[in-house]
């Protein structure tokens, strides 16, 4: 065999098996799975996808009009065991492409870890619904989600002045509400001295990422072009402590939550709303009530140093590691609700409905997918938070079923409390999960609940609404 039918061979062979590989590559990213879901809190809608790679995070603001220029932002959290991993799943994630879209036309093209979504002017003539996708670096859609976009801008009055709520969370998404342009270049926050993210701004409000420290009373700087607005705000923490992780049946421990940065908080801002929920009643239950969860206020006569304290007892029901989650949250007044009539009020609640059951759907999925392999739901902490989320939504789904005969004001003030109830459970995939040799303890995130009436006292309101609408079901 002469030396050239060998070089032939050679570029033959390595072209072959060239070919086969990019095969078994384009095979093998066919079958990648991914996963998305959109939430609605915060003052944020979020779209969440889950690539083998990591997650991609797109935000933008909750209350998008027709006419509104909004911004966004798109943010990647690589996976990886150790730096090589996290840098070659953070090259792939960077390669993804966002696009939003109306039925007519492209928007807006950001590139993951490039640009954020800066400054869509939203069509006058747009039709409901606004369409995020998600592209992997070949330009194959992965995922697409629909955002709602309101029609009538009456119903969306823009504030006359900036308002810095008086409570946030370290760490966690802060709601401003103001006359804002909707850019996130005339933007800027600082907290604390320490500048925030500027996620998501509509022309009614800016949602930024809160440094996770200091905690307490600090000052907050806000600029919007040339206008400065400065004031004060207290920055929350809570944190969970137990003993004994791991409970016998008949055996009891004792979980101490501590809410940290209260001092200074004024009087009116009193109560705090404060709940516990048990996310494993098949584990533990909790003594003094019949329910898996706790609610209470925190009143200023409790605050010690800028910090509440507060004990309960959990009881074993079977052998097992259990989860508690807590939240404690500011309420405010949502400027579009607020302002909603009786038709446009109803569409919007149609929509986060329709999303509800859309989540129940995919989590009886989820579990026929395993039991139709002759295997058993995990138990797991996240499997049994997804089983309580799935629970909770029916049942307040069941709460919904007849409000469109109640009163306008009264409808609004039962759908909050259904609200600030699902978005406790919406920590669930960050609830504390206690870990067997762990005696420490963990941050809890705190809601900020943009949706809900202003003050505990309208939440227990709310309750005696409640209580009507389930006579009536």
């Amino acid at each position: 065999m002469t030396s050239k039918i060998k070089v032939f061979l050679n570029v033959f062979v390595v072209v072959i098996l060239l070919s086969i590989a990019l095969s078994i590559s384009d095979k093998a990213h066919s079958k990648k799975n991914y996963k998305s879901t959109n939430t609605t809190y915060w003052g944020l809608n979020t779209t969440t996808v889950e690539a083998p790679e990591g997650k991609v995070n797109i935000y933008l603001p909750d209350d998008i009009v027709v006419g509104d220029t909004i911004s966004g932002t798109v943010v990647a959290e690589p996976y990886g065991a150790d730096e090589n991993e996290w840098n070659e799943n953070s090259d792939v994630l960077n390669g993804y492409v966002v696009d939003v879209v109306t039925p007519d036309k492209k928007l807006r093209e950001s590139k993951v870890g490039v640009n954020d979504i800066a400054k869509i002017t939203i069509p006058a003539a747009a039709s409901t619904a606004l369409t995020v996708i998600l592209r992997d670096n070949k330009g194959k859609t992965i995922t697409k989600n629909e955002l709602q976009v309101f029609k009538s801008p009456s119903a969306f009055q823009k504030p006359k002045e900036f308002s810095i709520p008086p409570i946030g969370q370290a760490g966690r998404p802060l709601e401003i509400e103001g006359p804002f342009d909707g850019s996130l270049d005339t933007t800027s926050l600082k907290i604390g001295n320490k500048k925030a993210k500027i996620l998501a701004e509509s022309p009614r409000k800016t949602v930024a990422q809160s440094p996770r420290g200091p905690i307490g009373q600090v000052d907050v700087e806000l600029k919007e072009n040339k206008v400065v607005t400065k004031g004060k705000i207290n920055m929350l923490s809570i944190n969970l402590s137990a003993p004994k992780t791991t409970l016998l049946r008949g055996e009891e421990t004792t979980i101490t939550l501590r809410v940290k940065g209260l001092e200074g908080l004024s009087k009116e801002n009193f109560p705090v709303p404060f709940e516990v929920t048990n996310l494993t009643p098949q584990v533990i239950r909790m003594s003094g009530t019949p329910y898996n969860s706790i609610s209470t206020g925190i009143e200023k006569d409790q605050v010690k140093g800028g910090q509440w304290t507060e004990q309960i007892t959990a009881i074993g029901v079977t052998p097992g590691h259990f989860s508690v989650a807590a939240t404690v949250y500011f309420v405010s007044i949502h400027n579009i609700k607020k302002n909603m009539n009786k038709q446009e009020f109803l569409a919007w609640l149609k929509s986060i409905k329709d999303m509800w059951n859309q989540e129940i759907s995919d989590i009886n999925k989820e579990e026929k997918a395993v039991t139709d392999k002759d295997e058993k739901w995990p138990d797991t902490a996240k499997a049994r938070g997804r089983e309580i989320r799935r629970d909770v939504l029916k049942a307040n789904l069941l709460k919904l079923k007849n409000i469109q005969y109640l009163p306008l004001s009264d409808a609004k003030g039962i759908t909050d409390l259904v609200l600030a109830t699902v978005s406790m459970l919406e920590l669930g995939a960050e609830l504390v999960t206690f870990a067997t040799d762990l005696l420490g303890y963990q941050d809890i995130p705190v809601i900020r609940i943009s949706t809900v009436l202003k003050g505990l006292g309208a939440i227990y309101k709310a309750k005696e609404y409640a209580n009507i609408l389930n006579a009536i079901n």
